[in-house]
């Protein structure tokens, strides 16, 4: 067996948890509902930095296969309010 990367194996369609970072949960929120679009969500305030300048937000979705999760996926890392997506 290699030690290279192997895709995890997911079965479709499922619930993806996604973090995202940023600076404004607001602003977060509004970049996640643009993403998620009509898909079925729950978001909840994940946590502070402990100076206060960054957030995170949990994100959880419905997606129906692999290309929906990566779309959602690259649509709030290419948003200028997302720092990171975890």
């Amino acid at each position: 067996m290699s030690a290279g990367h192997h895709k995890p194996l997911v079965t479709y369609p499922c619930r993806w948890d996604y973090k995202i970072i940023g600076v404004d949960a607001g602003r977060i929120r509004v970049v996640i509902a643009a993403a998620v679009a009509e898909a079925e969500h729950t978001v909840a305030d994940s946590n502070r930095s402990p100076a206060g300048k960054y957030c995170s937000v949990a994100l959880t979705v419905a997606v129906r296969d692999e290309e929906h999760r990566n779309r959602i996926f690259m649509a709030l890392r290419g948003h200028k309010d997302v720092i990171m997506v975890l």
